[in-house]
Formats: structure tokens, C-alpha cells, sequence
């Protein structure tokens, strides 16, 4: 049983194939396609010997579309469906926890329950129904999103995604039937975001120290820098950019990153300049310090050079006019002075 995608999925996206079947003996036991490595996370049947399933993969190159998935059984099934989704920011080895439900006789409403980890988790849940029911997704605590329904043998499925609000950490999808259906089936499944949930900032520097070497005092050297990257999954917020320590004084700095309340976003970078003027001889110190809300703040640059004092040279140190004539002028010699 194949499908042929009708959309690309973008570069970083996991892939989701949803499998519906009827025949009492058979297991889905692979899908296949687009060179990903497929996973079958749940499955389940109810006693009309419906089946569903969810199976999911990684595309970290994304997916094209009109690719074909293939969904391979434990032996031939007579009827059949398949249809996909695909979403950013879901971790690779997402796959959190599953729950498979099964219904027999009418029914006004049938649960699909599973446990994430942090809110925000994407929850997939699927339905196969009556044909002639109408079906709609209500839940407490979620936000949800209907993918649609689609035939199957006389049946129809629904497929919704179910993000976790706030504070929840149960996911209760309940489908409730205007006309009660015979033999349904109910699959669902929870994957982790990316960052593993909450969206954490970091900040990576480079280098982390500065050595501007001998400078003479009064002076100031060429610029050197120093990126900063969110090497997070959060925003960083930046709330100040100083220089701090013994010799503060002897540093200037420049910045092209963001300060608080404009943030720096995950994988973005800026660059943070400084410059040495001694104002005294001898060796001279101090840090760059990066106030945020990422791990580890206040994220420090090392500063250092010497500062040299002025020195006078004469070339030469003496100079010899020989013999002349009373009442006559040599001609001129000279010496020459340099600040070296």
C-alpha cells in the first residue's frame, strides 16, 4: 500500500505516516520511502478489525514532493489507507509514549490518552469511524487542530494534532459522535520538541580572550573582536555589554549585538569589538562581561597588553668637529632624536 506525497516537507522536518487497515491477522511492519529511517511508534485494531497506526521519521534534508511511502504488512490486507503530515521542531528519536483504544458496538465518544513531558509536546492523535457519523475532537486541556477526514472502505478517518497548553502533561483526546459509530478505532502518540521542550538560550564566545601585546602609552591599538553566538534553541536577551576589572579604564569596546528588549535569536550571532590605550606602563587587565538570561551569566572575555612607556634616542650620541679656524663656522653635523 503506497501513497505518493502531495506536498514537500522543509529541510529539519519529521515525517508522519498514518496507516489504516482491516484484517484481523495482519501487523503493519515497516514503512518506507524517501531514504528516511522509519519507525512504527503505535498500533492498534478494534474488534471490527480495523487497524490503525502511526509510523514517523526524521528528514533532515526534508522530503519532495511526490515521494512515495510504502507501508508493508505481515501479509496481504484487503483494504487500506495511508496519508502524511510532516512538522518542524520535533527532536530526532522524538517518539515519547503511545496509547492504542479500541471501541465495539455505538458509542457517543471514544478517549485517546497519552503523556508528554513538558507542555508544548506534539500530540498526534487518529480515529477510524462510521462512515455516516459525524465526529468531532474535544478536549480539556489541549489546542487542536483538525487534519481532516478521508475515506477508508466505507469508513472515514480523522487525524488531529494535539499541543499540549501550559501545564499539561496529560493529553485526554476525546471524539464525540452525533450518532454513535460501530467498531472504531483510536491510536495516539506524543513527540518531543526540539531542544527537548522548553526553548533554552546559550551563548558560546569566541575566542574568549583578547591579547593585544605592547602598546605605547597614550595610544590606542587596531580593533580586535569577539563573536557571540545563541547556540541555544531560545532567544537571548542581552542586557548589557561592559568592561570591568583593574585597568577598565584601558579598554574600549564596540558591539553590534542586540540589547535588551531586541533579542539575538537561536543560531544568530553578532560581534563585540575592543581596543587597548594604555594609559601607564606595565602589564594591564580586564574582562569584557555579557549580562543575559542564558546559563552561565555573566559570559567573560579576557583582556590583556602592556603598556609601554615613551623612550628618546639619539643617533648619534656625539659629535666631533676636528680643528677650526678661529672666527670661522663649521659646517653643520647633526644627531637625530626618535621616540622609539
Amino acid at each position: 500500500m503506497a501513497l505518493t506525497t502531495n506536498a514537500a516537507a522543509v529541510t529539519g522536518s519529521r515525517v508522519f505516516a498514518f496507516v489504516v487497515w482491516n484484517d484481523a491477522a495482519r501487523t503493519l511492519t515497516s514503512v518506507t520511502g524517501g531514504a528516511l529511517t522509519w519507525t512504527v511508534d503505535v498500533q492498534s485494531r478494534d474488534d471490527n478489525n480495523d487497524h490503525a497506526a502511526i509510523a514517523s521519521a526524521d528528514a533532515p534534508l526534508g522530503l519532495a514532493s511526490g515521494t512515495v511511502l510504502t507501508a508493508t504488512f505481515s501479509g496481504s490486507v484487503t483494504h487500506g489507507l495511508i496519508a502524511g503530515a510532516s512538522f518542524t521542531g520535533v527532536s530526532a528519536g522524538a517518539f515519547l509514549d503511545a496509547t492504542g483504544n479500541r471501541v465495539q458496538g455505538a458509542v457517543t465518544a471514544w478517549n485517546a490518552t497519552v503523556t508528554t513531558t513538558v507542555p508544548g509536546d506534539l500530540v498526534l492523535a487518529y480515529s477510524v469511524i462510521d462512515a455516516n457519523t459525524t465526529s468531532t475532537a474535544t478536549t480539556p486541556n489541549v489546542e487542536i487542530h483538525d487534519f481532516g477526514d478521508a475515506s477508508y472502505y466505507g469508513w472515514s478517518t480523522s487525524t488531529y494534532r494535539l499541543a499540549a497548553s501550559a501545564g499539561a502533561t496529560t493529553v485526554n483526546g476525546t471524539w464525540a459522535s452525533a450518532s454513535g459509530a460501530v467498531g472504531t478505532v483510536t491510536v495516539a502518540a506524543a513527540y518531543k520538541p526540539a531542544g527537548g521542550g522548553t526553548p533554552t538560550p546559550a551563548v558560546t564566545l569566541s575566542p574568549t580572550s583578547l591579547v593585544f601585546g605592547a602598546q605605547a602609552v597614550g595610544t590606542t591599538s587596531a580593533s580586535q573582536s569577539v563573536t557571540l553566538t545563541n547556540s541555544g534553541t531560545g532567544p537571548v536577551t542581552i542586557t548589557s555589554i561592559t568592561v570591568a576589572g583593574t585597568n577598565a579604564a584601558d579598554f574600549g569596546r564596540t558591539t553590534t549585538c542586540p540589547l535588551s528588549p531586541t533579542t539575538l535569536a537561536a543560531g544568530a550571532s553578532c560581534t563585540i569589538g575592543a581596543t587597548f590605550a594604555p594609559a601607564a606602563a606595565g602589564a594591564r587587565a580586564a574582562s569584557i562581561q555579557v549580562a543575559d538570561n542564558a546559563t552561565g551569566s555573566p559570559h567573560t572575555v579576557a583582556l590583556s597588553g602592556t603598556g609601554t612607556a615613551p623612550a628618546v634616542t639619539l643617533t648619534p650620541t656625539n659629535l666631533v668637529f676636528g680643528s677650526q679656524l678661529v672666527g670661522t663656522t663649521s659646517a653643520s653635523q647633526s644627531s637625530t632624536l626618535r621616540n622609539s
